[in-house]
Order: structure tokens, then C-alpha cells, then sequence
């Protein structure tokens, strides 16, 4: 269990490593993401005021950071479409 999350680990950040943090847009979409997953591992009753259900969902930080990144992608995507 130990080796395999080490694995993922160290695969997150050779992703990471490509990114160009240059552009504020990448810069603040991870930092946003890391800040909300890292947000409701540590204080988990952040979330407490939702449904029970969502709830489930809201306290995982990996689904938490990975929604908050893939959104905010989407949004800052708007207003910069390539031609």
C-alpha cells in the first residue's frame, strides 16, 4: 500500500514538473486545488452544513482538489479559446 501510494506520489509531481507555473492561470488553478483538497482533509468539519450524501463526497480531498482543478480549468479555458 505504502509503495503504491509513493508511486502515485511521485507521478503527481513528474506531472506537475511539465507544467508551465509561468502562466497565472496554472499557477492559481493548482494552487486553488491544492488548497481545497489539502482544506478538507485537515478540517474536515468544513463541510458539515451539507446533505449527509454530499457530504461523502465533499470531505475526500483527492475528489475534492481533482473537481476543483478540472472546473477551474474549464473556467479560466473560457475566456482564452486558442484559434
Amino acid at each position: 500500500m505504502v509503495v503504491m501510494f509513493g508511486m502515485v506520489a511521485v507521478q503527481g509531481i513528474r506531472m506537475l514538473g511539465e507544467v508551465d507555473f509561468h502562466n497565472d492561470h496554472n499557477l492559481l488553478v493548482a494552487a486553488i486545488s491544492i488548497g481545497l483538497g489539502l482544506g478538507v482533509t485537515v478540517q474536515p468539519d468544513i463541510v458539515q452544513w451539507l446533505p449527509k450524501t454530499v457530504q461523502m463526497f465533499a470531505s475526500s480531498g483527492i475528489l475534492m482538489a481533482s473537481v476543483s482543478a478540472v472546473l477551474l480549468n474549464w473556467l479560466f479555458g473560457l475566456g482564452h479559446k486558442q484559434a
